[in-house]
C-alpha cells in the first residue's frame, strides 16, 4: 500500500535516470523480509529512500525483534512482575487507526521489548506474560506481513551462495587469508558460513 515514491540519494528512482535496481537484483543481494521491513517503517506517504544502509539497518531491526521472540519462548517462571500486553496491544492498534502509522505502531514494539528484556535480565517475567507478548507479535505479523517469530524460513541470496562456493575453492587451494576476507564478507551481510564434511552450510546470523 505504499504510494510514496522510492528515491535514490534524494532523487526519484527511475529507469530514464539509471538510478534504479530490479526486484530481482535485490533479493538476490538481500533478505526480502528486511525490505518488507523497511517499508513498513516508513509512512506509506512518505517517499521511500533505498539504499544498502537502510536495508542492513532493516534486517538487523527485524533479527532484534526475531531474537526477542526466540527468547519469549524459553522463558519458564512461573510468576513475575506484570507485564501489561493489553496496554501495547493498545497503543498499536491505536497508532494503526492513526492513518495506518506503522513507524510509530512499530516503535510501540520496540517500548515494549525493552520492558521485557529488563525483566528477562532480572528473571522477573512470568511465562504466562511471555506467551501473551509472543502472540501479540504473531497478531503484529499477520497484519504487516513480515514474520517476527521467526517460524518463516527465507531463501538464501544468490549472491551470499556465491560467495560462500568462492571461499570454499579458496579454502582447497589453501588461500586461507582470502576465505577468511570472504567469509568476512558474507558476515557482514547477515549469514555465517559452517564448514561441514561435505562442504559448507549457510545460516542467517540469529537463528
Amino acid at each position: 500500500v505504499h504510494t510514496g515514491v522510492v528515491t535514490v540519494g534524494n532523487t526519484k528512482m527511475s529507469k530514464s535516470l539509471g538510478n534504479f535496481i530490479t526486484g530481482k537484483e535485490m533479493i538476490d543481494h538481500n533478505d526480502p523480509d528486511a525490505f518488507r521491513f523497511m517499508v513498513v517503517s516508513r509512512l506509506y506517504r512518505s517517499p521511500l529512500p533505498y539504499s544498502e544502509k537502510l536495508l542492513t539497518q532493516a534486517k538487523q531491526n527485524l533479527e532484534t525483534i526475531r531474537d526477542f521472540a526466540r527468547r519469549l519462548k524459553q522463558v519458564k517462571a512461573r510468576a513475575g512482575t506484570s507485564l501489561d500486553i493489553a496496554s501495547y496491544h493498545k497503543q498499536f492498534f491505536a497508532r494503526m487507526d492513526d492513518d495506518f502509522n506503522t513507524p510509530s505502531a512499530l516503535a510501540v514494539i520496540f517500548t515494549l521489548m525493552r520492558k521485557a528484556n529488563t525483566l528477562m535480565k532480572q528473571e522477573k517475567l512470568s511465562a504466562k506474560d511471555a506467551k501473551q507478548a509472543l502472540a501479540f507479535l504473531k497478531e503484529v505479523e499477520n497484519i504487516i506481513g513480515v514474520p517476527l517469530t521467526n517460524t518463516i524460513s527465507t531463501p538464501i541470496p544468490q549472491a551470499i551462495t556465491a560467495l560462500a562456493k568462492e571461499r570454499n575453492s579458496l579454502r582447497t587451494q589453501g588461500k586461507w587469508a582470502e576465505a577468511d576476507g570472504l567469509r568476512a564478507r558474507i558476515s557482514e551481510q547477515g549469514y555465517i558460513v559452517k564448514d561441514t564434511k561435505d562442504g559448507f552450510e549457510i545460516i542467517p546470523r540469529g537463528e
